[in-house]
Parts: structure tokens; sequence; C-alpha cells
């Protein structure tokens, strides 16, 4: 012979939600007493535990937030237009700069040695700035 539904008793078919509900509660209770020896809390307790812990998330959650809302802003500025511009400015400076010390080799106003040395670090700083903007391009969203 079967026992209703289950192995939970006769009658268990006719149980309500709420009271098969109430029978899973007890029945973790009752295991949690006899594993852990947990106690159970008042009903005031558990809720003011409840809202520690949500509260607690909740401000770990909102500085999360406010993390990347700062990264958010300093991304913004860095690709900005005025930024893209200031960096424009810079390179086509840096540029001229490089123009003038080629110049400057050919008319023989400065020597080999100082010339590499003064070529090559503008040309890096230009080719630096070149990828800078070249990155802000591609990662604009308005591209």
């Amino acid at each position: 012979m079967s026992k209703g539904r289950g192995e939970l008793g006769e009658g268990t078919a006719n149980y309500g939600a709420e009271k098969l509900g109430e029978f899973i509660g007890s029945s973790l209770l009752t295991l949690l007493r006899q594993v852990n020896g947990f106690e159970e809390l008042p009903p005031l307790d558990f809720m003011l535990q409840c809202k520690i812990i949500r509260t607690t998330e909740l401000a770990a959650a909102q500085e999360k937030l406010n993390e990347l809302e700062r990264q958010k802003e300093d991304s913004l500025k860095f690709y900005s237009p005025a930024s893209l511009l200031c960096r424009f400015q810079a390179m086509n400076k840096t540029e001229k700069e490089s123009e003038n010390q080629h110049w400057q080799l050919l008319d023989n106003e400065m020597d080999l040695g100082a010339f590499m040395q003064k070529y090559r670090k503008s040309r890096t700083t230009y080719l630096h700035r070149q990828a800078l903007i070249h990155l802000a391009a591609k990662t604009s969203s308005t591209g």
C-alpha cells in the first residue's frame, strides 16, 4: 500500500501549500538544531538581522557603483573633445619641433648625436600621443 503522496504520511495529498511549507520549515529547524545546535531567533531579531544584512549589502553595492561612476567620469574626461583637441595640438607642436630639428641637422646647426637624441625623444612622444588619439577614436561612442 502506498502512503498518499510520497513518504510524508497519510493525507499529505490534501495538505495545502501553507501546511506543507510549515511542515518543511519545522523539519528544517529541527534538523538545524540537531546538527548545529541552532537556536531559533525571535521574529524581531531575525528581521533586524535581515535588515542589517540588506543594509550592509546595499552599502557595498553603492560603494561599487560610486567607484564605477568615478571611473566612467575619468574615461569621459580623457576622451572628451576638449581633451582630444589638446592632444592634437600637442602632437602638432611635437611634429613642428621634429621638423625644425630635421632642418637644423640639414643646415649643420646641430650635430648628428644631438639630433638623434632629440629627434628620437620627440618622435616617441608624437607616436605615443598618436596611439592615444587612435585608441580614443576607436572607443568613441560617436564613431
